[in-house]
């Protein structure tokens, strides 16, 4: 299991002549951010975009850190910032089920020396196991892809399909490393870009299935500042470029005629985006909230719910050897086996 943002033994090559092995391949394939381990076993994200090319478009001829591109069963796309500049559509805005078979290729890297790739576990995330059609459609992933990745090509093996629910990924790093006080039935709030999730964990690592409820993600945060903007300003403002802007700190939305500052509105559009989370919780919560030792806050939104922390049961999820680790908590449990 990776403890810090190096090479681990969870995610450790071995190679022979011309194949990587590897025990456990986690991928977390966000709203937001697409995340894995690379080769060397550090974590990595891009942004959560893929554009698929026509026939008659030419494809990049570089391809920079933030992407990937991927020529696959006669399909040339490409995941990460260069779709997002291509025009690429978000993947919270499709079937992320369906489109797994695609975007499961960007964690597939036997390294630079070698072509072929074995891995014995595949661990990958679905909001509802319980969801047939997702967790058939998953499951097909096993078995032999042969791809091109950055212009390699790769023959990978995927020996088995682990697929978790979402949530329960990060409940399971928190606990084996000591993050929750208690010793009882603890919650995991999972913020990402289209949604949340949040969830009630035994200590047995059983969810409580009556107590999943879906909150509003960033994309309504988003929504609410852009409703904003407009009633300001004469334009229809995108709600992806508010999101860039929260997420780099600027709060500010670009213009013909340069840029508008959104950081008052920002502020208060988060306290009631956060009201609206914790309503939701504490509704759906009702029966089972006073049971509940913590709620752990975790994903690529966490960040923007950090005034929770410290408020009654909520806190951040932290940990001194992982940067940005509430955004890889997730990918870090999904990297350790059951």
């Amino acid at each position: 299991m990776p403890s810090s943002g190096n090479a681990a033994d969870s995610s450790a090559n071995v190679s022979t002549q011309n194949q990587t092995t590897r025990k456990r391949v986690p991928f977390d394939g966000g709203n937001r951010f697409i995340k894995w381990f690379d080769d060397c076993g550090n974590p990595r994200k891009i942004p959560s975009y893929i554009y698929y090319f026509k026939d008659w478009e030419r494809s990049p001829q570089r391809v920079d850190k933030d992407s990937v591109l991927i020529e696959s069963d006669g399909k040339t796309f490409v995941v990460g910032q260069l779709a997002k500049e291509f025009g690429g559509r978000p993947t919270f805005e499709c079937d992320k089920n369906l489109l797994a078979k695609d975007l499961f290729l960007v964690a597939l890297d036997p390294g630079i020396d070698n072509d072929r790739l074995v891995v014995e576990t595949l661990a990958i995330a679905t909001p509802d196991t319980g969801n047939d059609a997702a967790m058939s459609s998953l499951k097909k992933l096993g078995g032999v892809r042969t791809f091109k990745r950055n212009g390699r090509e790769v023959k990978a093996l995927i020996r088995h399909v682990e697929v978790v629910d979402e949530g329960l990924t990060a409940w399971r790093f928190a606990y084996r490393k000591g993050l929750f006080l208690y010793a009882q039935n603890n919650a995991v709030l999972d913020l990402g870009g289209g949604t949340g999730i949040g969830r009630i964990i035994t200590p047995s690592g059983n969810i409580i299935d009556s107590a999943t409820v879906i909150v509003p993600g960033t994309a309504k945060l988003a929504s609410k500042i852009a409703w904003g903007l407009q009633g300001k300003e004469s334009f229809t403002p995108d709600a992806d470029l508010i999101m860039d802007a929260i997420e780099s700190g600027t709060y500010l939305y670009p213009t013909m005629s340069g840029s508008i500052s959104f950081e008052g509105i920002f502020h208060q559009c988060r306290r009631d985006w956060l009201a609206e989370v914790r309503a939701k919780l504490k509704q759906s919560w009702l029966n089972q909230f006073n049971k509940v030792g913590e709620v752990l806050i975790v994903g690529g939104s966490a960040e923007l719910a950090r005034e929770l922390d410290g408020r009654g049961r909520y806190k951040l999820a932290t940990h001194n050897q992982v940067a940005n680790f509430p955004q890889f908590i997730n990918l870090y449990g999904l990297s350790e086996a059951q």
